[in-house]
């Protein structure tokens, strides 16, 4: 079977076709930010082209929900939604942030990524990586932490002498943070940028399947679509801005 993986949560727009047995067809990156409404389509249809699929070939969509732009986050997904209802297929969300952290799956440690979310905060989470037992697991779950706290939470759910690998545009501000605590010998960048390719979100998408393989069928999978929402995190700031107002009104 064919499964179609994308995320458009960053500046980064990730598109991949792979099948379940984890052979990967193709994974294309564009890099180009503000541009993923217009660069979508087009990308896809050239990527199938490239590869002699068909969007009639593909048995299940994966995609991240982020938390990342609160724009650009929505196109993927409603994209994945879209494919869903016109080809009958299940749609399987992924974190955004645990495939660009599954980058890092080859080293020991917590692997935390963070993206800057302004304000000396980020979108981040923590991961377990164990790549000795093939062991990969959530420490942390997604969420918009300010610098101080998120090292705070590392620093309660790390184990003795286990490392800490960061990666995203707000590592090296983080690692300032690990200084201050006097914990910085522990604490590395592993890269300093996104890293979110189409395979990664394809191969997040495919462990989760090969954990749960009834979520490759239609069924029960089918109804939670429509109610299938980008994962925000906090609301985006003209929200934010809008809604003392209105409670004020």
């Amino acid at each position: 079977m064919v499964i179609l993986a994308m995320d458009t949560a960053t500046d980064q727009l990730s598109l991949a076709l792979g099948r379940d047995s984890g052979e990967v067809l193709a994974s294309w990156t564009s890099a180009v930010p503000k541009m993923h409404a217009t660069l979508f389509h087009p990308l896809l249809d050239q990527m199938l082209a490239a590869v002699k699929v068909s969007l009639q070939d593909v048995g299940a969509v994966v995609v991240g929900v982020g938390p990342g732009s609160y724009t650009g986050v929505r196109i993927a997904v409603t994209a994945a939604k879209v494919f869903s209802y016109t080809l009958n297929i299940p749609v399987v969300t992924v974190s955004s942030l645990e495939a660009a952290a599954y980058a890092a799956r080859a080293h020991q440690g917590l692997v935390i990524p963070a993206w800057d979310a302004r304000r000396h905060a980020a979108y981040c989470a923590a991961f377990r990586s164990d790549p000795y037992e093939q062991a990969w697991e959530r420490a942390l779950p997604d969420g918009r932490r300010e610098f101080s706290q998120l090292v705070q939470e590392v620093l309660e759910v790390a184990r003795e002498d286990e490392k800490v690998w960061l990666l995203g545009n707000s590592a090296s501000s983080i690692v300032d943070f690990f200084r201050q605590k006097g914990e910085d010998g522990i604490v590395g960048v592993y890269d300093e940028r996104t890293l979110l390719s189409g395979e990664l979100i394809f191969r997040v998408g495919l462990r989760a399947i090969q954990k749960q393989p009834d979520l490759i069928t239609t069924q029960g999978m089918w109804e939670s679509v429509h109610d299938l929402v980008p994962n925000y995190v906090q609301m985006a700031e003209a929200q934010a801005r809008l809604l003392p107002d209105r409670q004020g009104g």
